[in-house]
């Protein structure tokens, strides 16, 4: 397919500094963008890849639902990680010293999440497009989280794909809902299951190292299916490296992982982990960089998110297990995980016979 979707260093280059022009003049405007590292970087992303879209539904209004959703995301993410975790550990058995923790540990970030959805609510109001994206968002986010053990070690990247999946096409649908009409996917659509999950999101997941286009009805389509890609493959791109720094704490706590996908399937094929995940990142990024993605853009973003990740591990605070746990939701934060880890809080509740 001749590749009409290129993006060039220069237009990458002055969308960055578009979407960075854009914060500063909501700031002088009063209103407040939370967690502008989080909302400015998917925020450039999709102005990137989808320019004009953004342009017709408004590039303030784009940043400025970004930066409102931003705090809904992490509490999210925090919940699944944490709280899920916590869940799955007292129903699946738990040593007798654990289960309060672990009990407090769900409440406290299910509290969180509650609040953070009821602060974007009060935004737009409950019966707005906003919230039922919302809504739809966080359910099959905690569908997914819910039911991870449905997926067999075989199938811990398919997951992995999802669960980024959800947050791309949820991030789409709230800034540019014309981008997913064009691909025919109704991302307000009730998800029941795991099954439901999969079908929802099957644009999204590689099947046989490649990712399996549906039929469409225009060339116009297949292009903005592409994008799409871009947007999502570039995200498993750095999800990779993430993944295998984080693996010794998304195996305590039970999470599926790209690294832990790796070793699986290194075993089974007497081969090293190493070129198992090598492989994926070289298919995320030759499918990042085939909707048009320039290199320089992907690999800055790796390095700087990289970077980001091993500060946080290092430079989140420190205190003692009911500290760490008392201040959950007290304010947003993007390390609690680091900060749960380090404080000794994450091995108290999750350690010593994994179950």
């Amino acid at each position: 397919m001749e590749r009409k979707i290129q993006i060039s260093p220069r237009s990458a280059i002055n969308s960055s500094f578009e979407s960075i022009g854009i914060y500063l003049r909501l700031i002088l405007e009063g209103k407040k963008v939370e967690i502008p590292r989080t909302a400015l970087a998917i925020f450039n992303a999709i102005n990137m890849v989808f320019p004009e879209e953004v342009k017709k539904e408004g590039k303030n209004r784009g940043l400025e639902l970004l930066g409102n959703l931003a705090p809904v995301l992490i509490s999210a993410n925090e919940y699944a990680d944490i709280g899920v975790s916590a869940k799955l550990r007292r129903e699946n058995g738990c040593l007798p010293n654990q289960e309060e923790g672990l009990l407090s540990l769900e409440k406290k970030t299910s509290s969180w999440l509650e609040k953070e959805i009821r602060n974007f609510n009060e935004k737009y109001g409950d019966d707005s497009r906003e919230a039922k994206v919302v809504q739809a968002l966080i359910g099959d986010f905690l569908i997914l989280s819910q039911k991870r053990g449905d997926f067999s070690s075989d199938e811990w990247r398919k997951f992995v794909e999802l669960d980024s999946a959800i947050y791309v096409a949820g991030c789409l649908s709230l800034v540019v809902p014309s981008v997913l009409d064009k691909v025919g996917m109704d991302f307000l659509k009730v998800c029941e299951g795991t099954e439901d999950i999969e079908r929802k999101y099957s644009l999204f997941t590689i099947s046989g190292g490649s990712v399996v286009c549906p039929m469409m009805e225009s060339y116009s389509s297949v292009l903005t299916f592409s994008r799409i890609a871009t947007l999502h493959f570039s995200e498993m791109n750095l999800k990779v490296r993430d993944d295998v720094v984080g693996y010794p704490l998304d195996k305590k706590l039970g999470i599926p992982n790209l690294w832990g996908y790796a070793l699986h399937i290194a075993e089974k094929q007497s081969c090293s982990p190493r070129e198992v995940i090598k492989r994926i990142k070289g298919e995320y990024e030759f499918l990042a960089l085939t909707g048009g993605l320039p290199l320089f853009v992907t690999n800055f973003a790796e390095i700087l998110c990289h970077s980001t990740s091993v500060l946080k591990a290092k430079t989140s605070s420190i205190g003692n297990c009911d500290d760490s746990v008392n201040s959950i939701g007290q304010s947003i934060t993007t390390t609690l995980r680091h900060q749960l880890w380090r404080a000794g809080v994450i091995e108290k509740l999750f350690g010593s016979g994994d179950i």
